[in-house]
């Protein structure tokens, strides 16, 4: 069973961190609080529990519980439900490692629900702890703490497949042909570079739905940071 990360800001100042997530309702009931929770592979049983504490839409949940979402924003009656990608390319072993992070985002709360570990929150939480003067923004701010972690993995991915393919391409035009081993490589490279298309086109979709301003997703002034 997955132990959870909790923190509650309140009036824009971290207050708590680590408690029960059986506390979440209490810091909820009271005002100007934004409560944050994250899992990594939860139970069934744990999500359900807050699902039912929340109110969190059942087909949200599921999609929250399954594997391989394609990055989207669903819209429900009292949350938002994002599916993102967290990218990144070892080149030694021509391999895209993804890891799909879910969040519910209410107002007042936002739910994190990563399917592995292989996306860290410790960097989202420096990037929080270093931007502290935009915690009064509330939700806004820890969406936007994730999403810029996120979004740098694209950007580095990025320069990884351009940094290996001046390196291909510097050894064809020196007269340098492939050897069968590279030429492999040089396959799988072009495999894991169609996969990171085929999440940065919907990712960028879902990124650019938070955007719009109907959904109160971002608050106004943060709309520079996006």
């Amino acid at each position: 069973m997955s132990a959870a990360q909790t923190r509650v800001y309140r009036n824009g100042v971290l207050e708590s961190e680590g408690f029960p997530v059986a506390d979440i309702s209490e810091y909820l009931a009271e005002p100007d609080t934004v409560v944050w929770v994250d899992f990594c592979g939860p139970s069934i049983d744990q999500l359900h529990e807050l699902a039912d504490e929340l109110g969190l839409h059942e087909l949200a949940v599921e999609d929250a519980l399954s594997q391989h979402q394609r990055p989207k924003l669903d819209h429900y009656e009292s949350h938002l439900f994002l599916s993102a990608h967290a990218v990144r390319v070892d080149t030694e072993n021509s391999e895209l490692d993804e890891t799909e992070i879910d969040a519910f985002i209410n107002s007042r709360w936002i739910i994190t629900v990563r399917k592995n570990e292989g996306f860290s929150m410790d960097p989202v939480l420096r990037r929080w702890d270093r931007s502290g003067d935009l915690a009064k923004h509330g939700v806004s701010f820890l969406l936007y703490g994730l999403l810029d972690v996120i979004v740098d993995g694209y950007f580095e991915t990025v320069q990884a497949f351009d940094d290996y393919y001046d390196e291909v391409s510097e050894g064809i035009f020196s007269e340098r042909p492939l050897d069968p081993a590279q030429q492999r490589h040089w396959f799988k490279m072009r495999q894991a570079l169609v996969r990171f298309h085929r999440l940065a086109v919907p990712m960028r979709e879902a990124v650019s739905g938070l955007m719009r301003r109907e959904h109160s997703a971002v608050s106004e002034s943060l709309y520079p940071y996006f």
